[in-house]
C-alpha cells in the first residue's frame, strides 16, 4: 500500500522545518508483524571471511541475501500496520453502527488524516533503503500534513476464531482499471492481519506479485506470533519465471529465546534451460541456529550439467560465524565423514547436531506436516514442484487467494538421492492440516498471474 499524493507539501524537504521528530506508534495493532532478525546477518560488518572457498561461503551468503530481501519486503507490511491502526477507530464505529461481527468497506469509505508523525515515519522506513536525492524525491511526494487520505477497500470481522478477536482483509487493486479486487468479505484479499484483544498474538500475510519483461514473480510472506514473546515463526515464499529460469525459494525462521534468536530452514530449487532438453538443475537446502552472537548452518548444494546431466556434483559444508558475519570454522562432507575443524566452542552448534549423515534436524513445523508421494525424476527428465497447500472444499485454479493459503513447500528429485529436496512450511489453522489440499504453482504465460492446480496422489501426514 503506498500513499500517493495530489498535491506535494510546496516545500523543500531538506529544508522544512518539522514540528514534531516523534514517528507514529501503533495504539490499536500489535506492534510486532515479523520475527526478530538477528545483528550477526544485518551487520555492517557481516562479511564473508575472504579465506573461505567459494562452496564454502554459499549458505552464509544466501541467508544474508535472503533476510535482505524479506527486510525489504516487510517495509510494505510496517506501513500496513500503520494505515489499519489509523484507520481501525473508524472502522469499528462503522461496523457499530451497521451491526454483526463484519462489515465489508469500499476504498475511500473511511479515510486517515495524514499527520507529522506518519509523515516522519514513512521517512524512516524508505530511508533504509532509499538516499539523496530519491528520498528527498519520495518525501516530496508525500501528502502534505493535515491532508484527508481515503483508506483502500477492506474486510473488518470482529469475532474470536482460532485464539483471534479481530482481524483486517485488505483488497488489491487491478492496476488496468484502477479498481478494488474485492467487493465483499469474501475476497479475494492480498493482506491479512489477525489479532486478540490483549495484543499478544498475532498474524500477518501478504502476497507480492510482479510480470515485467517476461519475468513473473510470486511471494507470499507469514508471521505468525504466539502468546510468548520470543516463539514467532516467519515464513517467506518465493518463486519467479522467465523463458529460461524457474526457481522457487522457501525460508523459514522461528524465533528460539534471546538475542534475536532464530531458527532457520531454507531451500532453494533452480532449473535453466539454456539448450532445449537438457535443463540444468540446482537445488540448495540450509539450516541452522541464528542469533546477534553469531551462529552454526549447515548447507548442501547440488548441481547438474546441461551439456552432460549423468554427471552430478554435491557439496555439503558447515560454518560457524560470530556476531559480525564473520566465518570463524568450516567443515567439508567427503561422502563418509566431515573433513577439517568446526568451532565445537559455538553457542549452537550443540544445539544443531545429532540428525543421521551430518545432517541438522532442526523442528520448525507448527504443526509439523510432511507431503509425500511425489513422483521420482531422472537426469534428463528432472521433477519439480512448487506447491501449496489449502482447506478442504477449495478449488485449486487462479481464484486461490493467500488467505486460503495454509502452507507452501518445494520438491525436486534428479534422480540422486543426495540431490532430492522435499521441505513444506506449514503455517495455517492447526486444525484442519490433516484433511488439507495440495495444489501445484504455476505461472500463466498468458496472463503473467500464478495460478494452481490440483496434484493428486499425495499423502499429507501431520505428525
Amino acid at each position: 500500500m503506498m500513499f500517493t499524493a495530489c498535491a506535494g507539501n510546496g516545500e523543500d524537504p531538506a529544508t522544512e522545518e518539522e514540528t514534531t521528530t516523534a514517528e507514529y506508534s501503533n495504539s490499536n495493532l500489535p506492534s510486532k508483524y515479523k520475527a526478530n532478525t538477528p545483528g550477526s546477518l544485518t551487520s555492517s560488518n557481516a562479511l564473508i571471511d575472504a579465506s573461505a572457498l567459494l562452496q564454502e561461503s554459499q549458505g552464509l551468503k544466501q541467508i544474508k541475501d535472503t533476510t535482505k530481501m524479506m527486510e525489504l519486503r516487510t517495509k510494505d507490511i510496517e506501513l500496513d500496520f500503520m494505515v489499519v491502526d489509523g484507520l481501525l477507530t473508524a472502522i469499528k464505529e462503522k461496523l457499530a453502527t451497521a451491526g454483526g461481527t463484519s462489515i465489508f468497506l469500499a476504498s475511500g469509505v473511511v479515510s486517515i488524516e495524514f499527520s507529522q508523525e506518519m509523515k516522519n515515519k514513512l521517512t524512516s522506513i524508505f530511508s533504509s533503503f532509499l538516499s539523496g536525492t530519491e528520498l528527498d524525491g519520495f518525501i516530496g511526494s508525500l501528502p502534505a500534513v493535515g491532508t484527508s487520505m481515503p483508506g483502500p477497500a477492506l474486510c473488518f470481522e470482529d469475532n474470536t476464531v482460532n485464539g483471534y478477536d479481530n482481524a483486517i482483509s485488505l483488497s488489491g487493486v487491478d492496476f488496468t482499471t484502477g479498481a478494488d479486487l474485492a467487493s465483499s468479505c469474501t475476497g479475494p484479499f492480498e493482506k491479512v492481519i489477525k489479532w486478540n484483544d490483549a495484543k499478544s498474538k498475532s498474524y500477518v500475510l501478504n502476497k507480492f506479485e510482479d510480470a515485467t519483461f517476461g519475468f513473473k514473480s510470486s511471494s507470499l510472506f507469514t508471521y505468525a506470533a504466539g502468546t510468548t514473546e520470543g516463539t514467532g515463526l516467519m515464513t517467506f515464499r518465493d518463486g519467479y519465471k522467465d523463458s529460461i529460469v524457474d526457481m522457487s525459494n522457501l525460508i523459514s525462521m522461528k524465533e528460539c529465546g534471546a538475542s534475536n534468536c532464530v531458527q532457520i530452514k531454507m531451500t532453494m530449487n533452480m532449473t535453466m534451460e539454456f539448450i532445449p532438453g537438457t535443463p540444468d538443475t540446482s537445488s540448495f537446502s540450509i539450516n541452522g541456529k541464528i542469533d546477534d552472537n553469531g551462529g552454526f548452518i549447515e548447507s548442501k548444494i547440488g548441481m547438474t550439467d546441461p551439456f552432460n546431466p549423468t554427471n552430478k556434483v554435491t557439496f555439503k559444508f558447515r560454518e560457524t560465524f560470530d556476531s559480525t558475519g564473520v566465518v570463524t570454522a568450516q567443515q567439508t562432507w567427503d561422502g563418509a565423514a566431515w573433513q577439517g575443524a568446526i568451532d565445537t566452542a559455538n553457542t549452537y552448534y550443540s544445539d544443531t547436531t545429532g540428525g543421521a549423515a551430518g545432517e541438522v534436524n532442526l523442528d520448525i513445523g507448527l504443526p509439523n506436516v510432511t507431503i509425500s508421494g511425489f513422483a521420482t525424476g531422472a537426469a534428463s527428465t528432472p521433477v519439480e514442484k512448487r506447491y501449496v497447500l489449502v482447506a478442504s472444499g477449495t478449488t485449486c485454479d487462479a481464484n486461490i487467494t493467500p488467505e486460503q493459503i495454509l502452507g507452501a513447500g518445494n520438491y525436486f528429485d534428479n534422480g540422486t538421492t543426495a540431490e532430492q529436496v522435499n521441505d513444506f512450511q506449514y503455517f495455517g489453522d492447526p486444525t484442519i492440516a490433516a484433511t488439507a489440499v495440495v495444489c501445484e504453482s504455476t505461472f500463466d504465460t498468458g496472463t503473467n498471474q500464478e495460478t494452481f492446480s490440483v496434484l493428486g496422489g499425495l499423502t499429507v501426514t501431520v505428525l
